[in-house]
């Protein structure tokens, strides 16, 4: 048991496949004035000035080979904050940049699938966060990372009453989006391991990424089964459509009030991404991508979009079952 000395008052994780729109309902659940969560601040904490100094270096390495810096908490962490935050965080105050925390994450659960730590160190995780909400002057905790996929089991033995929100989406689009970060950064490194490296690697980058977008999917289920009054999925394509009764709908699933002026909260919602797949996907692509993916969709009561797809007659009894969305 962890100290009774700090105690986590039912936090709420987000979790998905990467890509999926975790980061989008983050941000919109960070308005609430009752939740904690990190920010980009944090990482002066997490990250040691010999590791800072490190990372310039390499930094400075991929820009004299005309290589793309990776974005992510690393290199928020040496380049500071002021004019990288991003336009679409307009719904949060202005000094408020809120971050996954996977550099806090790896110091305690590590890079591998896992289902519980140490006894001193769940005590010193859960201070840091009691730490985070006091000084927040919050009452409950509130954090995204799809990397908390790999210790969901853990996470629930420290937590025995934490939230669990899904945000599930197309796979079309999760494998499109992947595919778009690799051309911006030039490579796409999700953070979590392949479980079946066997079979992954005889496949191609298409499939890959599908693969993955699988193996997350059905840890996430596993999960969900077992934690079902804990646990509640959300499609992405849903929430674009009707933000307002998604974000209600998760706020009473947490027990948390409506916040005054609650539509002021809601940030500024793209529904053009629901089709950006179409630029960057073929037919044979979507078709590996279901061939992939149909068991964990099903499984998932994922509805999936059947119209315009080259393997219409094999999606025909799952039209009756899924939703259609567009």
């Amino acid at each position: 048991m962890v100290s009774e000395s700090y105690q986590i008052k039912r936090p709420i994780f987000i979790i998905g496949v990467p890509r999926s729109g975790t980061g989008l309902l983050h941000q919109t659940l960070c308005a609430h004035p009752e939740l904690a969560w990190f920010d980009v601040n944090d990482l002066k904490l997490w990250i040691s000035k010999e590791e800072k100094e490190q990372l310039k270096k390499y930094f400075s390495k991929l820009t004299e080979q005309n290589k793309k810096i990776p974005r992510d908490e690393h290199r928020l962490a040496v380049f500071g904050r002021v004019d990288l935050k991003p336009k679409r965080f307009d719904n949060l105050p202005p000094d408020s940049f809120p971050i996954e925390g996977e550099t806090f994450w790896r110091k305690y659960f590590g890079d591998k699938f896992i289902e519980d730590i140490p006894k001193d160190k769940k005590s010193h995780l859960v201070k840091t966060l009691s730490n985070v909400i006091i000084k927040q002057k919050k009452s409950r905790f509130l954090n995204k990372a799809p990397q908390n996929v790999m210790r969901l089991y853990a996470l629930k033995k420290i937590f025995p009453d934490a939230i669990f929100i899904n945000i599930a989406r197309n796979p079309r689009s999760v494998v499109s989006s992947m595919i778009t970060r690799s051309e911006k950064e030039g490579s796409f490194d999700i953070g979590i391991p392949i479980l079946d490296t066997k079979n992954y690697e005889k496949l191609d980058s298409i499939q890959k990424r599908a693969w993955q977008y699988k193996e997350i999917t059905e840890v996430i289920y596993d999960f969900s089964i077992q934690n079902a009054n804990q646990f509640k999925t959300v499609f992405y394509e849903e929430f674009l459509k009707n933000p307002k009764k998604i974000v209600k709908d998760i706020f009473d699933f947490c027990d948390l009030e409506i916040p005054e002026k609650f539509e002021q909260l809601l940030p500024r919602i793209r529904p053009k991404t629901k089709n950006k797949w179409i630029q960057n996907l073929n037919k044979d692509d979507v078709e590996k991508i279901f061939d992939i993916t149909k068991s964990s969709i099903q499984k998932m009561n994922y509805p999936y979009k059947s119209r315009n797809t080259p393997n219409f007659q094999q999606f025909k009894n799952l039209i009756q079952k899924f939703y259609l969305f567009f």
